[in-house]
């Protein structure tokens, strides 16, 4: 008696857990909006951050091609416009480094913004049951596991 009555309960739900699924080829992705959403901020970011990084190495290269060669730093006898050409100099490689820093973290956000998109992109319904056809007006039982 004990066989048949477990038989007959899993007969009963791999039978009708096809009709507690969703056919993922006719339904839309839940979350496009957000999804797209973070693509395009991921976009952005990416953008921002390469340009970032770009206009610091420029910046640094500029900066250490014009610092004067003769300039002498422990006894102080510089004229004045070499004095000045290294300030402008220093300068220069001081704002290329905080760009090429600044432009880190602008970078590390992109991944993680397009981490997300992908993670929405692949969120779908794993199936624990066989797919058998029945008619619709048995039970609708089943499980469905959503990540």
């Amino acid at each position: 008696m004990k066989k048949l009555l477990l038989l007959s309960t899993s007969f009963l739900f791999f039978c009708t857990a096809h009709y507690g699924q969703i056919d993922s080829s006719h339904a839309k992705p839940i979350n496009t909006g957000l999804q797209q959403h973070y693509l395009q901020k991921s976009k952005n970011q990416l953008r921002t951050g390469l340009i970032l990084l770009g206009s610091g190495v420029v910046l640094n290269g500029i900066a250490i091609a014009m610092f004067p060669d003769n300039y002498d730093l422990f006894l102080g006898t510089n004229s004045s416009k070499t004095e000045s050409q290294a300030n402008i100099a220093t300068g220069m490689f001081i704002v290329g480094s905080a760009a090429l820093i600044s432009s880190i973290p602008v970078l590390i956000s992109s991944g993680v913004n397009k981490h997300k998109a992908r993670l929405l992109v692949n969120s779908e319904r794993v199936e624990l049951s066989p797919q058998i056809k029945t008619s619709e007006w048995q039970l609708k039982t089943g499980i469905a596991i959503n990540f």
